[in-house]
Formats: C-alpha cells, structure tokens, sequence
C-alpha cells in the first residue's frame, strides 16, 4: 500500500503470481487428463482407417499448428479443452452426400463404437498407471498421532492427549490410522489397552469405546465404537513392492469406480445433495492445495478425478460420448440410424443441461468459498 489509496505494482504483481501458480496445478491435471482423453480418440480412429481432420489440445487462438498426412495437430491458447475433429462424424456433414470410406460414419458399429469408448478408457488406464506409481513411490497414509481430543469423549476421560501416539491396540500394533480405528470399530465396545508414545514416555491407557450414530457421505447412518479423537497433521508415504503396487493400484480402481458409481446413482435420485459436487473452481482450490505437498499426491488426485471423467463421460446423456454410443446401440438394435434431428435436437437439450450443470456446481464453489456473503456485505456497505 503506497499512502494513496492505491495498491503498489508489486502487491499487484505479487497477487497476480500467486493467482498464476495456484492455477498452475489445474492446467497440469486437467491437461494430462484431456489430452490423453483425445489421444485415446485419436489412436482409435487412425487404426480403424478413419480421416482425422484435427487433433487439438486446447482451445481458442492456435500457438502452434503444423499438417501432418493429412492431419492438423494443433496447440491452443486455452489448456482446458481440446477436440479430435473426424471426417463425416455428424450426420449434417454428409447430408446429401455419399459417405467416403473413410469417414466415421461408414465405419461398423464396433469401430465406432471403439472410437467413442476410447476417450475413457485411456483415463481408465492413465488412472490405473498413476496409481501404480503412487503406490511404488509411496502412497500417502495417515499416521496414528492424535489431532485432538473431543470433549467429554472416553479418550478425554481416560487422559489420552494430543499429540500423543497410538502404538498398539490390545498387543496389536499399528502404524496407519485406519488400521486403529478398524479394531476400534470392531472392539464391539470392549474395553481396549492402548499404548501411546507421549514426548519421550510410554503410555498405557485402558478406556471403552463408545457407541455412537453417525452418517457416511451419502447420508447413510451406521452405528460405529469411537473413543472420540481426530487425526492429526502425520504423515508418511507407504511404499510396495511393484507386483503388489499393482494389486493396490488394481483394488484401489475399483473401490473409486464404484464410489464412482454410488455418488451419480444418489445424485440422480436425490440421496446425495448435489451441494457435494465441485466445480472447476473446487478443481482448482484442490489441486493447488495437493501440489503444495508434492507431486506424488498430485498424481493420486489425478487419477482419482480421472475415474471420475472417465465413468461421467460414458454416462447416456447426448452431448457426451455415452450420449453416441447410447445412439449407436439403438442404431444395433433397429438396424438403422437414429434420425439425425432426433440426435442433434436430443444433443442440444444435453448441452443446455450439462451447462445448467456447470453453472450450479460453480455457483457451488462461489458460496463454499464465502465469495456469495462477501459480495453481499461489499453490496450493502
């Protein structure tokens, strides 16, 4: 602040390089994401004999763009986007003309259905590279140290303190917390020993855990033990041998598909407030807060937002590749195409909904944010 009323060009400067480098993160994410997406189209299409017109990364104004067999490989300014534009994909293009052969619409069924699946599983399978990675580097695990006590809690009660260790359970050692709140769960509210490190000292404490109601993400409510503590800031990175990182990988896949899966299911039937879903700002606010504690975690969030896209993406609504191939199994089934009007006005009624979409979820972000309460107090003062 410069005595005039006016920000100085530092502070300005200072501001908009810290903007820049909490986006950073997000470009890296969602541009590994899309371009592996449209990769996926792009491999597919040149192995069924298809013309590809364009392979853009990005959108907006071209920075760099050269020609190649017949291929325009193109870099745009926006890193948020991008498109394989195929010969003869959209039935308006061919009105009144012949299909060439080797235009998308006069591939088989099965090629083009493997063109439009391709997208999502190359983020499936980036998805599942990742997480062998993370896996072998060292998966991020939460230590055993307390966070906090909660008041009036059986871990209150029997002296357990922050910052103290959990060492063992009934003689049974653990290292992760979810390890100790497993047999924590399962105790059936037992009385449990438990020794703790605190500073330099072993600790035994002997307490009951206690049954409590409480509600999963989905709103679920189960009837769990707890002896009332919060993790705290610890943690360290498990790390495994390459065949068994990649078991981990392959059961942590399924576990996100499925959660996947369970989180759009109770969306559509309203279990699951869509107040939950996060936008491009959330991404953002995300992945800015994950780079700052190393590559490794960004990686794991990469791959858990690519599942993500990847089973979204293949959901039955027009405007998404789901939307073309729901199309091309109607088209199986009767033996003959979807009427192009039918396509394109169903389309457009998907596109207006996925921007509803869109416009919700950041909203959603905005009000996290307090950005909505902000802007009101600025309104009335």
């Amino acid at each position: 602040y410069n005595g005039s009323g006016c920000v100085g060009a530092r502070g300005g400067e200072s501001i908009l390089f810290n903007m820049i480098l909490s986006v950073l993160p997000t470009i890296f994410v969602l541009g590994i994401l899309i371009t592996i997406h449209e990769l996926g189209h792009f491999i597919c299409a040149k192995a069924a004999g298809v013309n590809v017109e364009k392979f853009s990364i990005g959108f907006g104004p071209e920075i760099v763009k050269v020609k190649r067999a017949g291929t325009v490989y193109a870099l745009s300014l926006i890193p948020l986007g991008g498109f394989v534009k195929m010969a003869g994909e959209t039935f308006d293009e061919r009105e009144g003309v012949a299909l060439k052969p080797d235009d998308f619409l006069a591939q088989k069924p099965m090629k083009r259905f493997w063109i439009l699946f391709a997208g999502s599983f190359m983020n499936y399978v980036l998805a599942f590279v990742l997480l062998i990675f993370v896996f072998i580097a060292g998966a991020p695990t939460i230590g055993t140290t307390v966070g906090d006590v909660l008041k009036d809690s059986p871990a209150e009660q029997s002296g357990l303190k922050n910052d103290d260790k959990i060492l063992s359970i009934d003689g049974v050692e653990v290292n992760e917390w979810t390890e100790m709140t497993d047999l924590i769960q399962n105790s059936d509210g037992q009385l449990l020993d438990i020794k703790v490190r605190r500073a330099e000292d072993e600790v035994n404490i002997r307490l009951q855990p206690k049954k409590v109601e409480t509600k999963d993400i989905f709103g679920d409510v189960h009837i769990v033990y707890q002896i009332g503590v919060a993790s705290g800031s610890e943690i360290f990175y498990t790390r495994y041998p390459a065949l068994q990182a990649f078991g981990e990988a392959w059961q942590a896949l399924m576990r996100l598909t499925a959660l996947t899966y369970k989180s759009i299911f109770r969306l559509i039937t309203g279990r699951l407030s869509l107040k939950v879903m996060s936008g491009p700002l959330g991404i953002i606010d995300m992945a800015s807060k994950t780079a700052k504690q190393g590559m490794i975690p960004l990686f794991q969030l990469t791959a858990y937002i690519g599942v993500f896209l990847a089973v979204f993406n293949l959901l039955p609504i027009p405007a998404l590749d789901g939307g073309h191939l729901f199309f091309l199994l109607l088209e199986v089934i009767w033996r003959k195409p979807v009427s192009f009007h039918v396509q394109e006005r169903l389309t457009q009624v998907g596109f207006v909904l996925l921007m509803c979409l869109m416009a919700f979820v950041v909203y959603n972000d905005i009000d996290r944010f307090g950005w909505i309460d902000a802007l009101k107090d600025l309104i009335v003062h």
